[in-house]
């Protein structure tokens, strides 16, 4: 129980430290899968996580790796936009994505933080992260 209300408290985090400046309906709907991925890692769901990128995305396969390696940790997610540039089809955004893994076998937390450069695009009436880098901040072998 105390797990579940760490995970709504880190998802209220999550939501309120992403500045909703006036954004076009396009750039709320495409911050909103961003804020999805942060969400579905804190609750240790990789696949779900997954579900919003291109499977075209360069280094796919190892994104989803990180992804699921991470499943071994406590994860916490605060992300600030920071430079945002959208159009009716398109959407690119720089995010200072902070998370910290806690080592669920030893209570062992560390803390990383990243420039990530994430581009969407609108397919079939649905935003998918079609470019995200680096990768690093995600791995789970990482010290």
């Amino acid at each position: 129980m105390a797990a579940i209300a760490r995970e709504l408290a880190v998802v209220a985090a999550l939501i309120a430290s992403i500045p909703f400046q006036p954004a076009t309906g396009a750039s709320s709907a495409a911050r909103a899968q961003v804020a999805a991925v942060a969400e579905a890692l804190s609750a240790g769901d990789a696949a779900e996580a997954m579900s919003h990128f291109s499977k075209s995305l360069p280094d796919y396969d190892k994104l989803r790796r990180y992804f699921e390696g991470l499943a071994a940790f406590q994860v916490e997610n605060e992300l600030q936009i920071t430079d945002e540039q959208d159009s009716e089809k398109q959407a690119a955004f720089t995010i200072t994505w902070d998370i910290t893994l806690t080592d669920l076998g030893m209570s062992e937390s560390r803390r990383r933080s990243g420039e990530i450069h994430a581009k969407l695009a609108l397919v079939d009436n649905k935003w998918s992260i079609v470019e995200f880098t680096p990768l690093d901040i995600f791995n789970p072998q990482l010290h």
